[in-house]
């Protein structure tokens, strides 16, 4: 029996290949998309899946109310917060801070005399107790002791050997070289398998904070931005639990002294794990790709179903029951699924590397990893291949042989209006993935062109050395002359910071008789900065070469910073007084006005800034005077000739530069291949849902081939036939824009809410799908 049903099924395939083929197509194209799109998604959706006490660790965040404001919230908190917790309450198992000093030059000299130097971003400071809260096995080393030691640190698989070659790390030090010139030295202790790059948590290195013991000082006081976790006993979180330690906290001398108050509140780790606007968008594509995937299967299902009219009745003459005419479509639906899932595998495995290089390898393993992702996929076949069984195997099973074979079968049947709604949801989706494409394309657009306020172009970043304060200004300002004189620069500047690395340090400034503070985003730059980027003017001028003591009581703010300030003109602001308050020394006269600039991505609103002078420290930024772009030959010999200048004044640190032009295109990675992906997924769900009305047509047609012959004989001519099958899908047609419109409109608008600065949906973008359709 198995045997013959099989046959069968076989037969049924080659004997419809055209629509056998686009029926598999479909299946294929949908199940590799949905099943790749889940790798991704999933991705992001399991980090840090793999931690044993995740649902015991919290991180604390806090609410903050002094003289400034009240209630600001922050998801840090103050330096001394987790170490005083874990003293007062014995619900605390342990507790770390988890902190990244910046960048830094680390350097160590290996067995051979060879010196080995690098800048690393990723080295973090953790207390002794993160080893034995998070889960980082340790290769070399015991993660109970590897940091109960001043100056100790565990390092990556890969980072021991960028050091140390295939030499044994531990027993090893590494000495770090900071930006304000400090200097420190670490033993290594313990060497960890390379850290998963699915984790909020970003490190290559982790040195213990033992030997910065907090304070009941100011000090860990007065800046709530250290990430701080804790480590409950199972079942000890609660609302009163966290009270007292908010009460606590309060009565401590500086928080009284400083007339502040804090209310702690505790997130579970898991929580801390969630999907970006674009991940959410994806999944439910990949739901809505999923459905369309099953509905053009069913309907085509329906269709060539209601073709076998006469098999089925010749089936009941001859005494096949339900149970048989079910069996019979079981068998062809799982053959076909099969086969699908067999071309589905093979697209897999050429899609999937590719997938995996352009997206920066943030993508589930394909098979090994242990989620149930495939499960899902597997029970989605499953669950696709029985309900196209059992909808058109019910309704034909029901009805007499009689039926069958005089081919009433339309009229008996009552599919046709759940197969109109599952090809008018189709055309709903369709329109909706149409109206995303356009509207995608044109915020990509608007980002890539928008006027950032500055020169990107032509812009080389040099990464500021870290060298001691011994000569440091000396080195810098002979850095930057030698540089400037090159025939191929034309401005050379130095800054604590660049557009799109770090936005300042933000710090509460207050005009002269006023009473309230107003937070400003605080930058270090030389006199050649603005010059150097670019930037306009509104009112007022720069600082001055060679005018220390009037630079060092100058500041320049921005539009943002005017307006809050309480100004509307620039002119206005000039000459005015501003201080920190409590500091003496931090008192400045604005001397000028430059126009608003994307300081950060478009994502963010522009933020207020004040610039003050500190020269020559920090990055150091390069205009080059060509206009249009340089061959590549060029480039190389600038670059050449900076490196060798870089290298004798600065032997003993890296050169390691950047293009600030690359910098905001990668700054934007995410979101290209957010639009790469969407439209490759819409791409498909369109085609799935025009195979199956095509298919669907096709049925039609063969369906009313007498009818289509009587009107051909009365004289109908071709157009007046095919507008007559087309006024079907009108009606269909207006519906999906009608309900499409919306779901699009709601659907990028999530997208669109990752920018603060985004296209206006023009009518345009839901016009032209209209045509496509």
């Amino acid at each position: 029996m198995i045997k013959h049903f099989l046959l069968t099924s076989v037969r049924r395939l080659f004997k419809d290949r055209t629509l056998s083929v686009i029926n598999l197509m479909g299946l294929m194209v949908g199940m590799s998309a949905i099943f790749l799109l889940s790798k991704y998604v999933g991705y992001f959706y399991m980090r840090d899946d793999f931690h044993e006490q995740r649902d015991q660790i919290f991180a604390i965040h806090q609410t903050v109310s002094d003289q400034e404001a009240a209630n600001k919230p922050f998801k840090t908190t103050y330096n001394g917060v987790a170490p005083l917790i874990k003293d007062e309450f014995g619900e605390v198992l342990g507790m770390t801070r988890y902190e990244n000093p910046g960048e830094m030059l680390v350097t160590t000299q290996r067995g051979d005399g060879t010196i080995v130097k690098h800048n690393e971003k990723r080295v973090m400071e953790v207390d002794p107790d993160f080893l034995r809260m998070f889960t980082v096995p340790l290769l070399r080393g015991n993660s109970e002791t590897a940091l109960e030691a001043p100056h100790t640190m565990v390092v990556s698989a890969s980072m021991a050997r960028k050091y140390f070659g295939e030499q044994d790390p531990v027993g090893q030090t590494l000495t770090a070289s900071f930006a304000w010139g400090g200097e420190e030295t670490w033993t290594i202790t313990g060497v960890f398998e390379d850290y998963p790059r699915r984790s909020i948590l970003k490190f290559d290195a982790l040195r213990s904070l033992v030997d910065k013991d907090f304070e009941l000082g100011n000090r860990n006081w007065s800046h709530p931005y250290f990430k701080s976790y804790l480590w409950l006993r199972e079942g000890a979180f609660t609302d009163e639990l966290v009270t007292k330690m908010s009460k606590s906290i309060n009565a401590l001398p500086p928080m009284v002294d400083q007339n502040k108050e804090v209310e702690l509140h505790l997130v579970n780790f898991e929580e801390l794990v969630t999907l970006s606007e674009s991940q959410k968008v994806l999944m439910v594509i990949g739901i809505v790709l999923m459905l369309v995937t099953w509905i053009n299967y069913t309907n085509l299902s329906i269709g060539q179903s209601l073709r076998r009219n006469k098999e089925y009745g010749v089936r009941k003459v001859l005494g096949s029951s339900k149970a048989l005419f079910a069996k019979q479509f079981l068998y062809e639906a799982f053959l076909t699924y099969g086969l699908a899932m067999l071309g589905a595998a093979a697209l897999i495995l050429i899609a999937y590397p590719m997938l995996y290089s352009a997206t920066g390898g943030q993508m589930l393993p394909m098979w090994e990893h242990d989620t149930p992702i495939n499960a899902y996929l597997l029970a989605f076949i499953l669950t696709g291949s029985l309900i196209s069984t059992v909808i058109p195997s019910m309704a034909l099973s029901g009805l007499s042989a009689t039926s069958l074979i005089s081919g009433k079968v339309h009229d008996k049947v009552k599919l046709g209006g759940f197969k109109e709604l599952l090809v008018s949801l189709q055309l709903v989706v369709a329109m909706a993935m149409l109206i995303g494409v356009v509207t995608v394309f044109q915020q990509m657009r608007f980002v890539q062109n928008r006027d950032l306020g500055f020169e990107a172009d032509q812009v080389i970043v040099i990464r500021g050395p870290k060298d001691g304060w011994d000569g440091k200004i000396k080195r810098m300002r002979t850095l930057k002359n030698e540089v400037r004189r090159l025939p191929a620069v034309s401005h050379v500047a130095s800054s604590i910071t660049v557009p799109f690395w770090w936005p300042g340090q933000a710090v509460g400034y207050r005009l002269q008789g006023q009473t309230e503070a107003v937070r400003l985003k605080t930058v270090g730059i030389d006199e050649n900065y603005f010059d150097c980027y670019g930037m306009k003017w509104l009112a007022g001028g720069g600082f001055q070469k060679g005018q220390w003591e009037y630079n060092r009581r100058s500041a320049i703010i921005n539009e943002t910073a005017m307006r809050q300030l309480g100004f509307t003109d620039p002119e206005e602001v000039l000459q005015q007084e501003v201080k920190v308050p409590g500091e003496e020394e931090e008192r400045y006269t604005i001397i000028g006005v430059i126009a608003d600039y994307h300081h950060e991505s478009l994502r963010r609103s522009i933020s207020a800034h004040l610039f003050k002078f500190i020269g020559n420290v920090g990055f150091v930024s390069v205009r080059l005077n060509q206009e249009g772009p340089l061959r590549m030959s060029e480039l190389t010999d600038i670059l050449a000739t900076i490196e060798n200048t870089w290298d004798r004044i600065y032997p003993d640190q890296v050169f390691d530069y950047y293009f600030q032009d690359e910098r905001l295109s990668q700054m934007y990675d995410n979101e290209r291949l957010f639009e790469v992906i969407f439209f490759a997924v819409a791409t498909i769900a369109v085609i799935v849902t025009f195979l199956g009305i095509f298919c669907l047509s096709i049925f039609v047609s063969l369906t009313r081939r007498k009818e289509i012959g009587i009107r051909k004989a009365l004289g109908a001519s071709p157009l007046q036939i095919i507008s007559l099958f087309t006024n079907q899908f009108r009606w269909k047609l207006v519906a999906a824009i009608v309900l499409g419109a919306p779901l699009a409109y709601h659907l990028t608008g999530i997208w669109l809410a990752n920018f603060t600065y985004q296209v206006s949906l023009s009518v345009w973008y839901f016009v032209l799908p209209c045509f496509a359709l």
